[in-house]
């Protein structure tokens, strides 16, 4: 009998966990084609398949779905950037953390995250979410590059230096990117920053 009550609940529970998912993914769909202005219950249950009743009962308002999908990307982000961030090779660090910026700033994920922060800053649900997702990443992902990076024999000053410079440039060409988007501009951009990056780079390991 406790076998069966548990078979029970493992089902209940994934069916719970794939209705969640259904959810998400249209609220995230429907943020990323039309913004949080245009978010519906009605158009969140038309794409994702899930009953009102079913919405409800696992968000009961919109902020607090909100909230949830602004946490699932912060946390796929973040867990994406730790893993990079382990698996880089040392001789190509000042680029992968470029790669890593990009791969965070230029996607759709980040015009959604911009589009919540604007439009829910002030609620509860979301300012939770985000007290806990920076106690639940420690340390910041830039702060990881930078201990990767002076792990390399690199002055820690310099290392967050480097870091912060890179991560930022890319971060500034996302943001100008909103309204105006030019590709070949920005290559050039990165390009000039890898290679001021690398001079600094190379400049901070001889002192060391």
């Amino acid at each position: 009998m406790k076998s069966l009550d548990g078979a029970l609940k493992h089902n209940q529970m994934r069916r719970s966990a794939s209705t969640k998912d259904k959810i998400l993914d249209a609220t995230y769909d429907i943020l990323r084609d039309v913004g949080h202005a245009g978010l519906r219950s009605a158009n969140v249950c038309d794409v994702s398949g899930v009953s009102r009743g079913g919405l409800l009962h696992h968000y009961p308002t919109k902020e607090i779905l909100v909230a949830a999908v602004y946490a699932r990307i912060v946390t796929r982000l973040e867990e994406a950037s730790r893993q990079k961030i382990e698996e880089a090779d040392e001789a190509n660090l000042l680029s992968a953390i470029v790669e890593d910026a990009q791969s965070r700033f230029l996607a759709d994920s980040y015009k959604v995250l911009l589009d919540i922060l604007i439009a829910s800053a002030d609620e509860k649900p979301l300012a939770d979410v985000r007290k806990a997702l920076a106690k639940g990443f420690q340390p910041p992902v830039v702060e990881a590059w930078a201990q990767r990076l002076a792990a390399t024999g690199v002055a820690v000053d310099a290392a967050e230096e480097i870091t912060l410079f890179l991560w930022n440039m890319v971060k500034g060409l996302a943001v100008r990117g909103l309204v105006q988007r030019e590709d070949a501009l920005n290559e050039k951009v990165i390009s000039l920053g890898l290679e001021l990056a690398n001079k600094q780079y190379i400049n901070a390991r001889e002192k060391s």
